[in-house]
């Protein structure tokens, strides 16, 4: 396998790009995972890796092996060790990786946005998805209001594929998905949760019982019956939901009441929690 050393490299530059540059993300349709756990973790889920980088020094210290029956089940890949050297494809098994490169440790050191790189990325293409997902949807939807911080829509989406949200539709200010530090904090399951980006004047929810979070709601979440199929409302970090509609119902977390509010995260964990059990 050739080592590229230059970042001059057009293949060096494009996922230099690829990490930086959302519009360019979405003119290409791919987006970039960092990090060994969540790109194998990608990669064992049956997620298509269009390219897997790997820096010089981590190819250097172990293998990863594609051959049918390995411990990690039916997509074939058997960690050897927690590091790669080599991919052994099977003929029997087609493996879910298309292409590998690999850079010199500073090239991909430099074009990587995590402070301590472990040596490993992927390039996946963006999921697109039948709207029909979310529109007939008949378990939990959430609605993302302007949801600024990177980490909070990761970690929102994490919580959506733990506790089997249907879809997530983001409305204009939140954060972009494919956007690295979403990738990071969702643990790449950015791949396996529908989301879908809406204006607002777009979204038809007469279907679905709007739940609005509030301090004073009238439901209170994890005791009262939930609705199905309901859809959720979570707002901005500063200001709240600003998006509603007139059959929305008011839900409220119980805490205690030292404490305000609850990261709307960690409020999300909670509600898609309670639904799931509903």
């Amino acid at each position: 396998m050739i080592c590229l050393t230059s970042s001059q490299n057009p293949m060096v530059k494009r996922l230099s790009l690829l990490l930086r540059d959302g519009r360019y993300r979405a003119a290409e349709g791919v987006l970039v995972l960092e990090g060994e756990k969540a790109v194998f973790d990608a990669i064992s889920r049956g997620h298509r890796c269009l390219t897997l980088v790997m820096s010089d020094a981590y190819a250097s210290r172990g293998s990863v092996d594609f051959s049918r029956g390995s411990a990690a089940g039916e997509n074939g890949i058997q960690r050897a060790k927690p590091f790669v050297s080599e991919l052994y494809f099977s003929h029997s098994v087609q493996p879910n990786v298309k292409n590998t490169i690999q850079l010199a440790k500073d090239i991909f050191e430099k074009v990587s946005l995590m402070k301590q790189a472990t040596g490993v990325m992927g390039v996946f293409a963006i999921p697109q998805w039948d709207p029909s997902l979310w529109q007939k949807a008949t378990g939990q939807v959430a609605v993302l209001d302007a949801i600024q911080s990177p980490q909070n829509v990761g970690a929102i989406i994490r919580n959506a594929a733990a506790f089997g949200v249907d879809a997530l539709v983001l409305l204009p200010g939140s954060a972009d998905p494919t956007h690295p530090e979403v990738l990071r904090a969702s643990s790449g399951y950015a791949l396996d949760v529908p989301i879908f980006r809406c204006h607002p004047d777009e979204l038809d929810v007469s279907r679905f019982a709007v739940l609005l979070l509030s301090a004073a709601g009238e439901r209170c979440v994890g005791k009262d019956p939930l609705p199905k199929p309901c859809l959720w409302v979570l707002g901005n970090e500063g200001r709240g939901p600003t998006w509603g509609v007139s059959h929305s119902v008011s839900a409220r977390i119980a805490m205690m009441a030292t404490v305000e509010s609850l990261n709307v995260a960690v409020a999300s964990g909670i509600c898609f929690h309670a639904g799931m059990a509903t």
